[in-house]
């Protein structure tokens, strides 16, 4: 096999019996040359091929190079399509790695929100009993102190009577006394 690189060369023969392979601008053209045949390739920029039986012109070989770029492009798409679904299946399982780290943290923080909502209802709970506990026991202390007044008001009424009643008891003594003696000093005498 004869491989020939074309840039700037416009014409070349190919020897009769050989087989060729032409490369131009990553285009490949495989042609294999029929005993007797003289082949003149021209590498113009759509790739026409010529070559001379006798009288008639055709061009050969470029339904096969179709038929071998179409299979070649096609296994091309089938492995970018093979590729593309692992991508997409990478980062699907990344994103569900992601999506599950993050959803433990989020669980986390909505079960520790949860706690202290409850724990803020049982606080609330609380400070209003011991608020009312509180009222309770300051009602409980002014009557206390209300009845220490009248005790005390009590206790001044008791010792006021008191000392009323130790001067009517010494009034009565007295008089008794005096009674007594103008009772005996009276009787002597008659």
């Amino acid at each position: 096999m004869i491989i020939l690189v074309l840039y700037e060369i416009e014409k070349f023969e190919v020897p009769k019996g050989s087989c060729v392979k032409w490369r131009r601008q990553s285009c490949e053209v495989h042609l294999s040359v029929l005993c007797n045949i003289n082949v003149i390739l021209c590498p113009l920029d759509l790739l026409f091929i010529l070559i001379k039986l006798d009288k008639v012109l055709s061009v050969t070989m470029l339904s096969s190079m179709v038929k071998e770029h179409q299979v070649r492009q096609q296994a091309r798409k089938e492995e970018q399509e093979k590729r593309r679904k692992e991508a997409i299946q990478a980062s699907s399982s990344l994103t569900h790695a992601l999506v599950d780290h993050l959803n433990v943290g989020v669980a986390q923080a909505y079960l520790n929100q949860k706690r202290l909502d409850s724990e803020a209802s049982q606080l609330e709970q609380n400070a209003t009993n011991f608020q009312r506990q509180t009222s309770q026991w300051l009602t409980l202390v002014s009557s206390f102190t209300d009845s220490m007044k009248e005790v005390g008001h009590v206790q001044n009424w008791a010792t006021t009577i008191e000392a009323d009643m130790r001067t009517i008891a010494t009034a009565l003594e007295y008089a008794y006394k005096v009674e007594q003696q103008t009772g005996s000093g009276g009787g002597a005498a008659t």
